[in-house]
């Protein structure tokens, strides 16, 4: 796949020659330009889209009888109002599959989405930067900042009608003008189901995708969207578009982590270290253990220049991020190590804690790895009745795993970690009652004296 990213004038003709049996769905690789681009209307002799009629039923959130991979328009969630009657209005936009819509629907009626205890954010602008989001107040590590219904959700590669019908002889970039203004024209009857109010937010959103080819639409989609969705067929991963978490900025060092929490079909962003009042609050878009001039190459589309602490210093980041990055080779090479019970027989303080000041010094507290530092603290601390500071390992833990999964994921990880320790500390009190018994028991004289007979 190569090829396509290193000539964009290659034709579609030629590259199947160099890749025989290669399908359309094999171009899904193929990276869309950014920046400026020349010639972004359709190509001569290609036609406009004409986007199939959509069947009523279809479009019903309740209709479930279609084919895992067709494409369809559809508002979700549903759910019970104050009435008690089904709705979803103010639902989510989507533009998914037969699959994906059966999935959403199984998981049954949906809670409500999360309200936080307060509003501890302000969204305001920023000299060169546009509209940001602000901590109005402390906000501890673990805490619920934002949750909010998706405006919109679309796959994470640009989508076309067309199938296999786009003419072999255009080049990957005539190709990518015609993908692009094909899901310009599905795209926008997507947004056009938007109520008022929802469609203008949308439209409000940064665009950084205007010189491209990328129509308003498709822009703001390349520009906002979060991949937190997998399709359970062939479609990949999804997009999700917000409304006030699309105001967070990056940073390679993020305070927060964004999710989307199927369970209330929500995205939201919780704090994974302390924010400070007047402390801008800032997501990653990007692979932050890469090295810098790696992580610019991943930022270039959104059209800035990263200047955070660690891309101002990159001789000195990488090399620490590198460390950082050793540790979740570490963490994944033990699979779920949250369910691991096993109490170590000689703990390495030293190394545990020197890596977590890496991570806390270096802002990298949304990583696994931080995570499973401070699970591996815990048990270390549990090894050597060292209760008081298993207090305070299990608070971070707990605040962590809370920030960093969806709700569902971060109970299980939080009840495996206090059961760990209650586990230990009742055999702790075991053994000190069997000790504490032996002592009280009288002590034995020696052998029994022959009595005279």
């Amino acid at each position: 796949m190569s090829s396509l990213a290193k000539n964009r004038q290659m034709t579609l003709a030629a590259w199947r020659k160099l890749n025989p049996g290669a399908t359309g769905s094999d171009i899904k690789e193929f990276k869309l330009a950014f920046g400026k681009v020349e010639n972004t209307g359709l190509p001569d002799g290609v036609q406009a889209l004409v986007p199939k009629p959509e069947d009523i039923s279809i479009l019903d959130p309740g209709t479930l009888n279609y084919q895992d991979a067709q494409m369809i328009t559809t508002t979700q969630p549903s759910w019970l109002d104050a009435d008690g009657q089904l709705t979803n209005k103010d639902g989510t936009e989507c533009y998914i599959s037969g699959a994906m819509k059966r999935k959403i629907v199984a998981a049954g009626l949906i809670p409500p989405v999360p309200v936080p205890s307060k509003t501890i954010y302000r969204i305001s602008s920023s000299p060169n930067k546009g509209l940001c989001m602000f901590a109005k107040t402390d906000i501890p590590a673990g805490e619920l900042i934002v949750a909010e219904r998706p405006l919109v959700i679309f796959p994470g590669r640009i989508m076309t009608e067309r199938r296999d019908e786009i003419p072999e002889h255009l080049t990957f970039q005539q190709m990518q003008q015609v993908m692009l203004n094909d899901a310009e024209i599905l795209y926008t009857r997507v947004v056009d189901r938007l109520d008022p109010q929802r469609k203008a937010a949308f439209m409000k959103l940064a665009n950084s995708h205007l010189h491209d080819g990328s129509g308003p639409i498709v822009g703001r989609v390349r520009t906002n969207g979060f991949g937190r969705l997998t399709d359970p067929g062939s479609i990949g991963e999804y997009t999700i578009i917000g409304d006030n978490l699309s105001r967070m900025n990056h940073s390679c060092s993020p305070n927060v982590h964004c999710d989307f929490d199927m369970h209330t079909f929500s995205l939201t962003a919780r704090a994974v270290r302390e924010i400070k009042k007047g402390e801008e609050i800032t997501v990653h878009y990007c692979h932050i253990l890469e090295p810098a001039e790696t992580r610019q190459e991943s930022l270039a589309p959104y059209g800035f220049k990263c200047e955070c602490k660690a891309c101002l210093d990159p001789r000195s980041s990488d090399l620490v991020r590198a460390k950082c990055a050793a540790y979740t080779s570490r963490a994944n090479s033990e699979g779920l190590w949250y369910f691991d019970e096993s109490i170590p027989k000689a703990p390495s303080f030293a190394s545990l804690l020197a890596a977590l000041r890496v991570f806390t010094e270096e802002g990298l507290e949304v990583c696994d790895a931080y995570g499973y530092v401070l699970y591996q603290l815990l048990k270390a601390y549990l090894a050597t009745n060292d209760f008081e500071n298993v207090k305070i390992y299990l608070d971070k833990y707990r605040a962590w795993a809370q920030a960093t999964g969806n709700e569902e994921t971060a109970t299980k990880k939080v009840i495996h970690a206090w059961n760990l320790g209650r586990m230990v500390l009742q055999l702790r009190v075991l053994g000190l009652a069997v000790v504490l018994a032996a002592k009280r028991m009288p002590k034995k004289t020696g052998a029994a004296k022959k009595t005279a007979k």
